[in-house]
């Protein structure tokens, strides 16, 4: 059945399916989805939700599979792997091409070996004009499932970021199923003049907080619940933990003609840590 259909045959699963294959007729260690789940979760994804489809992972894992071919270490694998699957989430590599990507990647990679191949694809992509314009951009999206933005929740998944004003880890909230949360909030940029959903929703404007900080903060403005959230944590512990979230300390005096520059500037703070964060990879 698979090997008639030729949907299957071109695509990863199969691809993978076929090296496993061999792997397994070669030697007797085997490699299992597992592997590829430790490669992951040091980029971050520790969870099934931060991947935006079921397809990214079986890309991955043929890819995992065909550096194991090529005889590349477990420490290597992990870390060519980690770093594939962010290029892959904040350049949208899979997105236009699907299959068909996932084919010449394959020929590519298997003619020139993968960690030539990665290199080759960042120098293209990766540049600063990446991470300084095209990487910003994408953060204006109005879509939480966005790949970019899933991929920025798990860089700050696999530094341990802590949730804006609470010791609550930014990975525990995502894996319970928190909501987002506006960090300028809807009514307050009605009030600014910004009523729509391309200023108060975009992904930049978001992120997760704890249950009891959702209690001090509720959906009130920045300036409004100042003084209370002072009173509850401290005005040291706000400042690091905007500082650890990508936000300036203007959020508590913005007005209206300061909100489009808050959220430019955590659009642009979001690449950077992304930046950052594939150098240690």
């Amino acid at each position: 059945m698979l090997a008639s259909s030729n949907a299957l045959k071109s695509s990863a699963m199969y691809i993978g399916y076929l090296i496993l294959k061999e792997i397994q007729k070669r030697d007797t260690e085997k490699v299992s989805i597992y592997d590829v789940s430790k490669a992951l979760k040091k980029a971050g994804y520790s969870c099934s939700r931060l991947l935006y489809s079921q397809s990214v992972l079986n890309y991955c894992y043929a890819m995992y599979l065909l550096m194991y071919r090529q005889g590349i270490g477990e420490k290597e694998r992990e870390s060519l792997l980690s770093k594939w699957i962010t290029m892959a989430m904040i350049t949208g590599h899979y997105q236009s091409g699907g299959e068909s990507t996932v084919q010449k990647d394959y020929a590519n990679a298997q003619e020139e070996g993968f960690a030539s191949y990665l290199a080759q694809i960042e120098e293209l992509k990766l540049t600063d004009e990446f991470y300084n314009n095209i990487l910003p951009e994408k953060f204006t999206s109005t879509t939480a499932r966005t790949a970019p933005f899933l991929a920025y929740v798990a860089t700050q998944c696999a530094r341990g970021v802590h949730s804006l004003y609470s010791d609550v880890t930014i990975e525990e909230l995502y894996k319970n199923k928190t909501e987002s949360y506006q960090i300028l909030p809807k009514a307050y940029l009605a009030k600014c003049g910004y009523k729509t959903r391309e200023i108060y929703g975009q992904v930049a404007n978001l992120t997760y907080i704890s249950k009891e900080t959702k209690d001090i903060i509720r959906k009130k403005s920045p300036v409004d619940y100042k003084e209370n959230l002072e009173k509850a944590i401290g005005i040291e512990k706000i400042r690091t933990s905007l500082k650890e979230n990508g936000l300036a300390e203007t959020i508590f005096t913005a007005n209206e003609t300061d909100v489009i520059q808050i959220l430019d500037d955590r659009r642009r703070q979001m690449a950077s840590e992304i930046r950052d964060f594939y150098k240690t990879l």
